[in-house]
This record gives C-alpha cells, structure tokens and sequence, in this order.
C-alpha cells in the first residue's frame, strides 16, 4: 500500500470541534471531510483494508458500483490514480453527456466507465451477473457499492478510539450501514450509536449481520433513525438554509444527500428532548463535498457563500 493511504492513517488525527451547548447537550463533530478532498470522510476508511486485501492478493483491476453522483466512485476513482491502480467503475443508469463533475473528474482520474441500466443494475450482487461484467479484466478485485463488504467494516472501525471514548453518544448519518456496523464493532463501553438513515432502513444493517462475527452482539448499541426529508436526494429550502448557516456561522461546509440531512436531523433531535441532558454528543463528518458540484449543477442552486470553499 502506498504511503499517502499509510500516511492518512498513520500520522492524521481529525480534529474535533466543539459546535454548541444545545438543550442541555454538549455537540461536537468530528472532522473527517478535512482528511482529503476527494477521499474524506469515511470513504477512505472504508477503502483502506480494501486496499490492502487487493495489494497482497496481487490483483490487477478494482472494480466497484455506484450511482452517477457517488461519493464511492469519486473516492475510488482518486486514490487508484494516486495508487497506479486500473480501476473500473459501474455506473447505474444510462450514459450522459456532458457527464456530470463527478463522473467527469473520475474519467480524468483514469477509472473506465461502464453502464448499466436500473434493472440489470439491481442484480450486481448476483454470481452470474458479476462474472458476466467482469470477463475480461485482469484479475479483477470487487468492491460493492459503497465499500459495503467485510473490509470496510473493518476500515471504518478506525474512525473510533481513544479521543471519542468519552462521549455517550456518537451520530452518523447511514447509506449501505458499513461505517455504522463499523463504529458499532469499535464503541467503548456505554456509548450509542445513533445511525440517521439517509435512503435505506434497518434491513441494511440486517444484511451486514453475517459479515463481520461479533456484529450481531453490539446491535444493542444501535439506535436508527430516518434522515431522509422526502427521499434519497430530495431537499427543501429549511435544509438549505441550515447548510448555509452552518458554513456562515462555523465555517463548516455540509453535503444536501447526507451530512446535511443528518445533522439537521440531530439539531431537532435534540431539541426535542431525544438525548438525556448531559449527553455528550459526537457527530462524524463523513465528506461527500465532492457532490457538492452536482448538486448545484443539476439543481441551479449555489449552496455557499462566494468565497465559500465549493
């Protein structure tokens, strides 16, 4: 593996921030996103055993799944440029042009392009499927969509340790579940950990049960909640105004998919009353940023201020 994965991990300590005193809460967050700007976040947590089962198996080719806008694919597709690797990624849907900033910047990194339209899409995780689209590449390593396999679990334990130990509670927002089943795996002893489920609901977390032993032991840890406003992608104008007064007021960029939502989510949350007072509450930026681009592109709506970062 090469150094700039050994030297993330290896020398970077995210920093936490405190965000406010809300409710009799304290909220902090965990800045992830500033790990890299395009493999931040629990992204390349995920990525990183990966990474090294495909090195010690000697393989030739990464391959892996997403959508047009996937933070996954635009991670993917830059860490295999900074590691010399081929990497190939299949996209659901018809092809666009001109593609959009996240397939656009993933090409340029050098990840081949394949696309595959919803319905074959839904049988990626079929044997003959996979052996259909995979013929002929060399050696071919797979990746599901979203890191969700055994490695990522294992990566995304590492977003835990020593220096979060001492909150109660620990937030995430959720896609497949790999970085919550991951947080789960590695929380010291009394901590919850509250999953804000962006698309997708408990089942997903089911699923990933038989991957890791030990998983189905620290369900009891777990408390999921939806996150969705409406559906995956969809957005309203409280949302973006949230966004925004988070960059304006602590120079905090969030994505509308999922940060946003998740810790707009906690915010009512804990107005609501739903964490004890006294709760010290850890939130976990998990990147994405990279969407930012497509969001404003396919929506005509600019998220930051002019000399905001996106």
């Amino acid at each position: 593996m090469s150094e700039m994965v050994q030297g993330h991990f290896s020398n970077w300590e995210a920093p936490i921030e405190q965000l406010w005193v809300r409710n009799g809460c304290e909220v902090c967050i965990k800045r992830d996103d500033q790990i890299d700007p395009l493999v931040s976040g629990n992204k390349l947590y995920k990525l990183k055993e990966n990474l090294r089962l495909f090195h010690e198996g000697a393989y030739k080719t990464l391959i892996t799944f997403g959508g047009a806008y996937s933070n996954h694919i635009a991670a993917t597709a830059s860490i295999c440029q900074k590691e010399g690797i081929s990497c190939v990624g299949f996209i659901r849907g018809e092809p666009t042009s001109p593609l959009n900033p996240t397939l656009q910047r993933a090409q340029a990194q050098g990840m081949t392009l394949k696309y595959i339209n919803r319905s074959d899409y839904r049988k990626r995780d079929e044997p003959n499927f996979i052996r259909e689209w995979i013929s002929g590449f060399e050696r071919p390593y797979i990746i599901p969509e979203g890191g969700a396999n055994k490695a990522g679990i294992e990566g995304a334990k590492a977003m835990l340790g020593k220096r979060t130990e001492h909150f109660s509670h620990i937030v995430s927002a959720v896609g497949t579940g790999t970085t919550l089943a991951g947080l789960a795996l590695n929380a010291s002893a009394g901590q919850r950990i509250v999953g804000l489920v962006i698309h997708r609901y408990l089942d997903v977390i089911i699923d990933l049960l038989p991957m890791h032993e030990g998983l189905k032991d620290v369900m009891q840890k777990l408390e999921v909640q939806p996150a969705h406003y409406g559906g995956y992608a969809k957005w309203d104008a409280s949302l973006l105004a949230f966004i925004r007064m988070i960059d304006q007021t602590y120079s905090i960029q969030l994505d509308p998919i999922y940060t946003g939502k998740a810790l707009f989510t906690l915010t009512q949350f804990i107005d609501e009353g739903y964490f004890p007072q006294g709760s010290k509450v850890l939130f976990i930026h998990t990147g994405g940023l990279q969407g930012i681009a497509g969001f404003e592109q396919r929506w005509r709506q600019s998220l930051f201020r002019p000399s905001g970062k996106a």
